[in-house]
C-alpha cells in the first residue's frame, strides 16, 4: 500500500512477478551427504586449469587473464 501525501488516502499497488526456473548440472555439484564422514572442501582457483593454487574466502575480480575456480573434496 501507498500512501499519499497529505490526506490520509491509501492507493493499492500492483507489481507482476514472473519466476522461472533454470536448470543445474548436477554433475557440477559438489554434496556433503550424510553418512559420508567428515570431509575438507577446499577452494582453488587456477588460470590455465592445469595448475591450480588454494584460495581462500575473498573477493575475486578485475583480473587480467581468465580465472577458474573449483572446490575440491578430501577425506
Amino acid at each position: 500500500m501507498v500512501r499519499s501525501s497529505g490526506v490520509n488516502e491509501v492507493n493499492p499497488g500492483m507489481m507482476t512477478v514472473k519466476i522461472t526456473y533454470e536448470s543445474f548440472p548436477t554433475y557440477q555439484t559438489v554434496v556433503g551427504a550424510p553418512g559420508m564422514g567428515e570431509v575438507l572442501f577446499e577452494m582453488e582457483g587456477s588460470t590455465n586449469l592445469v595448475n591450480w593454487a588454494p584460495l581462500t574466502n575473498s573477493i575475486y575480480g578485475g583480473m587480467n587473464s581468465a580465472h577458474f575456480f573449483r572446490i575440491k573434496p578430501t577425506k
